[in-house]
Formats: C-alpha cells, structure tokens, sequence
C-alpha cells in the first residue's frame, strides 16, 4: 500500500483507540484502590438488582445488585452512583479482585451486594447495571 493510502487508515486507528479508551458515561466510578498483592481487578456482572418499589426525597434507598463471581479466587466490590439527577439515573457498577497464582475452584457463585445512593428529588429513578443489562425502577415521593 502507498504511505498516501495508508495515513487516512492511520488516522482512523488512533481515533478508534482513543474513543475505546474513554470512560463511558454509564460505567458508575469505583473506588480507585489498589488490589492487594498477587490480585487484579476484573469486571464483575450483575445478574439482578432489587430495589423498593418507593423512597423518601433525601433519605437513603437501599439496591440489592446479584453480583456473578466467575470463580473462587474473585472478591467482590460494587457502588452505586448518582449518575445525573436531573434525569434520574443510577448507575451500579460491580468489580472484584481476582488471585493471579494459585487453585481456583471453577464454581459460579451468586453473591447479594447491597449498595445505597440518596436521591434529591421526587419521580421515577432509573437504577442500571450496565455489566450485566439489567435494570430496574423506583419512585421517589
């Protein structure tokens, strides 16, 4: 290929590159820690979330999010974050720590994660966990 040919292909790589890098805006910030020695941080699916069907304008709702371990050697993390509050989302996001040397046992383990978020104002607050696809509602009086 001419090098007059291959810049535009160039360009096109570098701007793909650059967007897979960005945060999505629906990926809720975890904790930035770092992992304890011999462990790594992977990505965790929600299977389910749970959530009252109503709440109080500044009081603390409660999500149960059904976190999917992959094996024995994952721990788990999750959070819930106010994403926007003008349109009513949050967003739970789920990320464990996983032993890099090492047995694992290769059993799928179901584990309930409560996490909690205070919404500042009344109507129907989306609640998302974009891992795994799911969703679910609750109105704010």
């Amino acid at each position: 290929m001419q090098p007059s040919r291959l810049a535009p292909w160039l360009v096109l790589a570098g701007l793909i590159g650059a967007c897979a890098r960005a945060p999505s805006p629906d990926v809720a910030p975890l904790p930035n820690t770092t992992p304890p020695p011999g462990y790594t941080h992977v990505a965790l699916r929600v299977s389910t979330l749970e959530a009252p069907p109503t709440g109080q304008v500044g009081q603390p709702v409660t999500v149960t999010a059904m976190v999917v371990l992959p094996d024995g050697c994952v721990q788990h993390d999750a959070t819930a974050t106010l994403v926007d509050d003008a349109a009513a989302r949050v967003i739970v996001s789920s990320r464990g720590v996983e032993q890099q040397e090492g047995i694992c046992t290769q059993i799928l383990t179901f584990m309930p994660v409560q996490v909690s978020f205070t919404p500042r104002r009344t109507g129907t607050y989306t609640i998302t966990a974009p891992e795994g696809g799911v969703s679910t509602a609750i109105e704010i009086r």
